[in-house]
């Protein structure tokens, strides 16, 4: 079952202003604007200074079920659901690109559409010198240029040698193991083991919009479409929603008796 129900710009900033409410109350001095540096994404003081995309990326992972060796990857399209205003959405995905929070990756696509908190994919590279030696002193200096050009869509040869500072061989490896990928001189990183992500992610999507095509009026209430646990995907009902929503594949009706998951074509 899901850990998260999607939800509403609205109400996403109604739980963070309750989360943070029971967080100063908790607060061991009353005086104090300090928090804990564990406090959970929902608990921060202030979801305007959060911004939507941050906030909403940490909400959407607390609805994926994380697959084993592959760290939470957030689509776009995820972030559509969530907030209202889809430019607002590019331009602070823009913005965290340059404050060097997250890495963008196509993952074999033309297009940027996956999201990956740069922490994370730090932790990634670094995993690679547990694997490879070769990475003891390669992983180190890259995950200090590429941080500097998070900005960046795609990377000529060029700029991988001269920006990033890699050797020809250092770029065979990265390719080698998956973490870079090239379309004729468009080269981005990307993850190990990202096509089990991908796998999982395509099929539960096609899965779930065929339970709801079979429904009458091809609708279901979410409370009921997350009962019964996805046979090809363990991403999560709630994580797969998101991306169905997002996407326009379906659209998500409040009712008196919950949120009512509806296909938007017909045919």
């Amino acid at each position: 079952m899901s850990k998260r129900p999607p939800c509403t710009l609205a109400e996403l900033r109604k739980r963070n202003c309750a989360s943070s409410a029971a967080a100063v109350k908790e607060s061991s001095s009353e005086d104090s604007d300090e928090f804990p540096d564990d406090l959970d994404p929902f608990e921060l003081p202030s979801y305007d200074e959060l911004g939507d995309v941050i906030l909403g990326i940490s909400f959407i992972q607390q609805s994926l079920n994380p697959l084993a060796d592959v760290p939470p990857i957030v689509t776009r399209s995820m972030l559509y659901s969530l907030l209202p205003c889809r430019s607002d959405v590019d331009r602070e995905i823009l913005q965290l690109r340059l404050d060097k929070k997250i890495l963008m990756m196509s993952l074999g696509s033309d297009v940027l559409d996956y999201l990956i908190e740069f922490d994370n994919y730090k932790k990634a590279l670094e995993a690679l010198i547990e694997t490879d030696q070769y990475y003891v002193t390669v992983v180190p200096a890259l995950i200090k240029t590429l941080k500097k050009n998070l900005g960046t869509d795609f990377f000529t040869k060029e700029q991988l040698t001269s920006d990033l500072g890699l050797s020809e061989q250092s770029i065979k490896k990265l390719r080698q193991d998956t973490m870079l990928l090239n379309k004729e001189d468009k080269w981005s990183f990307t993850l190990p083991k990202a096509g089990k992500y991908l796998t999982q992610l395509s099929k539960g999507r096609t899965e779930l919009l065929t339970r709801l095509k079979r429904k009458p009026n091809k609708e279901l209430l979410q409370t009921e479409l997350e009962k019964s646990k996805l046979r090809s995907s363990n991403l999560g009902t709630a994580f797969h929603i998101h991306d169905l929503v997002g996407r326009q594949d379906v659209k998500s009706i409040d009712t008196t008796s919950g949120k009512l998951i509806r296909v938007v074509n017909q045919g």
